[in-house]
């Protein structure tokens, strides 16, 4: 029996120690595996990661409406605090409060700033950035060869991926680009020749069967910050505004509006509706419906700090 035992050991051994030093060689060359199904989640992981990002005063999380309408020298320039945007594309309500409860206690922020629009409540969210998440902080600190075996993905797989991790993280002019500044967010600076016309055109996103259910996610992320004792900072950034030039899709964007406010200040929050702003009427300043260019998104960011100072208790 003893011996039996000692020859499967030995067995697997042979068979594991291989296998986890050829993942070793890949991390080694630059090859990560791939944690989620979105490239932009996996680019943001590595890249907190490479910046040693530790704790944050304020914190940015959400979808691209976050990581793309903020500019993080803005925020740098007016708010002499810790910051950090770890928002990333697609990201639901769910996920984003998923994620929240699993940085809360990582990076200890004292204030957390969502800007969030609808795309944000129209699908059921990311299941594989909820398995990362749920992944013991260990093998995503230490271990990371872990996630080569836990999420299989084929030697092509993972070098077309990380090709593209490498490729999109050193363009600016495209609405892919990965290219994250010092505070991490990626301003779109897609020029008129490469504006997408099915996402300038982009009409009746919203409601979707999921809506409620993100609405009610939202609800959660406010009692769990509001139970941490972490001011949230909810913003609503502009659309353009062909999408609200009907009299339907300004009242559905209205009442979405509102519905925003009533959950984010009946749990103590600050909402801050950015998209009556009439300086977001003019074309110049968006790449598509729903996400502000580069100098877009500078003007956005100026004209939310003095509620971001505000919530932070600046003069």
């Amino acid at each position: 029996m003893k011996k039996d035992f000692f020859s499967l050991v030995l067995s697997v051994t042979a068979i594991v120690v291989p296998v986890y030093i050829f993942y070793t060689v890949l991390l080694f060359k630059g090859y990560y595996p791939l944690f989620t199904n979105s490239i932009s989640f996996d680019a943001k992981i590595l890249y907190a990661k490479n910046r040693k990002i530790t704790q944050v005063d304020l914190l940015a999380m959400g979808s691209s409406m976050t990581l793309n309408n903020l500019d993080s020298k803005v925020i740098r320039d007016s708010i002499k605090s810790s910051y950090f945007n770890f928002a990333c594309w697609g990201m639901q309500m769910g996920d984003t409060k998923k994620v929240l409860a699993n940085y809360l206690p990582r990076y200890k922020p004292k204030y957390v700033l969502i800007c969030s629009s609808l795309l944000d409540f129209i699908t059921p969210g990311n299941g594989t950035v909820i398995d990362y998440i749920n992944a013991p902080d260990f093998f995503k600190d230490h271990q990371m060869q872990y996630f080569y075996m836990r999420n299989y993905n084929s030697i092509e797989s993972i070098k077309s991926r990380n090709e593209s991790l490498r490729a999109l993280g050193n363009v600016v002019d495209r609405y892919e680009s990965l290219k994250f500044d010092t505070g991490g967010a990626v301003l779109l600076n897609v020029p008129p020749g490469k504006i997408s016309q099915e996402r300038w055109n982009q009409h009746d996103v919203f409601p979707s069967i999921y809506t409620n259910t993100q609405y009610n996610e939202l609800i959660s992320i406010c009692t769990l910050l509001q139970t941490r004792h972490v001011s949230l900072v909810f913003v609503q950034p502009p659309i353009r505004k062909a999408y609200i030039s009907s009299k339907k899709n300004s009242a559905i964007v209205k009442a979405h509006y509102l519905r925003c406010k009533k959950i984010v200040e009946q749990y103590g929050g600050t909402y801050v509706n950015a998209g009556d702003n009439k300086t977001f009427l003019d074309d110049k300043l968006f790449v598509d419906q729903f996400h502000l260019n580069g100098v877009g998104a500078a003007i956005f960011t100026k004209n939310i700090i003095g509620d971001l100072r505000k919530t932070m208790n600046f003069k």
